[in-house]
C-alpha cells in the first residue's frame, strides 16, 4: 500500500497540470502549461522541503543537505520534460476523443 501511495504522489502534479492544461484552447497552451505546471509544483515541494531539512539538520555533521534552491532548479530540470510529455499525452487523448464525438 505504501507503495501505492508514494506513486500517487508523484503522479499527481503531472496529472492535475496536465487536466487544468486542457482548459486551454490551443495545443501549445496545453502542452506548456502543463510542463511548467508540473515543473513549478514539483520545485515547490522540493525546495520547501529541503528548506525544513536545512533547519533540522543544521550544524550536525556527517548529514549533507543541498542547497533549496540548487535543488528545486535540478527538479525542475526532471520535471519539465516529463510534464510536456504528460501534456502531450493529455492533449492527443483529448482531440482523439473530439474527434470521435464529432
Amino acid at each position: 500500500m505504501d507503495k501505492l501511495v508514494w506513486m500517487m504522489a508523484i503522479a499527481t502534479p503531472f496529472v492535475v497540470s496536465a487536466a487544468v492544461g486542457l482548459l486551454f484552447p490551443r495545443a501549445w497552451q496545453r502542452i506548456v502549461s502543463a510542463g511548467v505546471g508540473a515543473a513549478g509544483f514539483c520545485a515547490l515541494f522540493v525546495y520547501f522541503m529541503q528548506r525544513d531539512m536545512q533547519a533540522q539538520f543544521a550544524g550536525k555533521p556527517g548529514i549533507s543537505v543541498e542547497d533549496p534552491v540548487t535543488a528545486a532548479m535540478a527538479v525542475v530540470l526532471w520535471t519539465l520534460p516529463i510534464g510536456l510529455c504528460t501534456g502531450a499525452a493529455f492533449h492527443l487523448v483529448a482531440s482523439a476523443i473530439k474527434k470521435k464525438e464529432a
